[in-house]
């Protein structure tokens, strides 16, 4: 029989060993930067990400050649991260410069963007864009989603599907915020998703059909406590009691 002063010991050992293997992770701010042509505005305190200069900036995207995939590597505290890219359009807008005052406060990363473009001659009959992320350290992660598009008058409009290490979730119809003067709040999306190592993707569609605007990916942002996967925490567990019970027949 084990005494309880042994089970104590024990469950201190085991929280020790769960803490140890938490890692709070620090919020990594990705700005995605909007015409290539133009001079990057990146928000204060966000790392760029501008995807190529092979993007167009014209009134559609040429179908031969619109579409690009670009991945970047991140660091952060506990973590690195593969973010990937896949999209057909950067845009760089007005600045906001009234009306809702979180808008105004983030105009460096809401007047810019990647994003997708549906044509209306019909050479995009469903446009898609995609984030991937992929983590190094398997565990649960926060991501925040900036939209906002602050040349229209009105939401555009997209259908995103979020897979992570759990399974594909159900799609969300997400209306993006708008205006410059004045501007609407923008519309941010925030999710807790799983990582086991492979990608985790949020994949954007629009028909146009019901919408043609441009939808707009602006900001992205990673932040957690990175927690370990069940096998690693069973692990600790054992190996805590095995030195518990160990130090007791040393006794």
């Amino acid at each position: 029989m084990i005494s309880s002063r042994i089970l104590h010991v024990t469950v201190l050992a085991i929280s020790c060993c769960l803490v140890a293997t938490s890692v709070q992770a620090g919020t990594l701010m990705i700005d995605f930067d909007g015409d290539p042509t133009k001079t990057p505005v990146t928000m204060s305190g966000y790392t760029q990400f501008n995807a190529t200069a092979g993007l167009s900036e014209g009134p559609h995207p040429d179908p031969t050649n619109a579409i690009v995939d670009i991945t970047k590597t991140y660091a952060d505290t506990g973590y690195n991260v593969d973010v990937r890219v896949n999209t057909n359009r950067q845009k760089t807008r007005p600045a906001v410069t009234s009306g809702d005052g979180t808008a105004i406060a983030m105009s460096d990363l809401l007047l810019d963007w990647t994003g997708l473009a549906v044509a209306t001659t019909g050479k995009y009959p469903l446009a898609l864009a995609t984030i991937g992320l992929t983590f190094d350290t398997a565990g649960v992660y926060d991501i925040t989603l900036y939209h906002h598009e602050t040349n229209r008058s009105a939401a555009a409009e997209a259908d995103m599907v979020l897979t992570d290490a759990d399974g594909a979730r159900g799609s969300q119809h997400i209306l993006a915020g708008y205006g410059a003067s004045p501007a609407s709040a923008p519309t941010i999306e925030t999710y807790t998703v799983r990582s086991d190592g492979s990608e985790i993707t949020l994949v954007y569609a629009q028909d146009p059909t019901n919408n043609t605007y441009a939808f707009p990916l602006n900001g992205l942002e990673i932040g957690a406590t990175v927690v370990p996967e069940p096998s690693t925490l069973m692990l600790s567990v054992l190996g805590a009691l095995a030195l518990v019970l160990y130090g007791r027949r040393k006794r």
